[in-house]
């Protein structure tokens, strides 16, 4: 299967005004949540996603763990987010899903369909179709 291409996950997290949590085919019924692990993505605006994460955390009462898989890009990031190696034959989406262990993991997504979709791949459909966890989308249409 090719994660949430096609799906009706995929067309709502593409159009929602506000974050969607997804359940992937491998999430735990009721799996432990100790904290909210955002995935950073300095290629696209991140405030949306770390607004929402942190009224997330809130009202879970736990905290936001600001993530970056370093995969050679150098971009500035703020104090507070942790650089995460990518190991040899690792993806970003391998490793997110390992940062995210007991964790809700929020991140952004493009919206890419199409031509640009099968170029460029899809992070958040590669995390859903491993992940254990839940994972908060943030579509290209949501807004604080």
């Amino acid at each position: 299967a090719d994660g949430i291409h096609g799906s009706t996950a995929e067309f709502v997290t593409a159009t929602a005004t506000c974050p969607v949590i997804v359940l992937g085919p491998r999430c735990d019924e009721d799996p432990p949540v100790d904290r909210v692990v955002v995935a950073i993505d300095p290629t696209h605006d991140q405030h949306g996603l770390t607004t929402w994460a942190m009224r997330l955390g809130y009202h879970l009462d736990v905290p936001a763990d600001f993530v970056h898989v370093d995969v050679g890009d150098d971009p500035t990031l703020g104090p507070r987010v942790r650089r995460v190696p990518l190991a040899a034959g690792e993806t970003v989406a391998q490793r997110l899903v390992a940062e995210a262990e007991g964790a809700i993991l929020a991140l952004g997504s493009h919206g890419r369909t199409g031509f640009a979709r099968l170029l460029e791949g899809s992070v958040g459909a590669a995390v859903l179709t491993t992940a254990t966890q839940p994972v908060m989308i943030l579509g290209p249409e949501a807004t604080i």
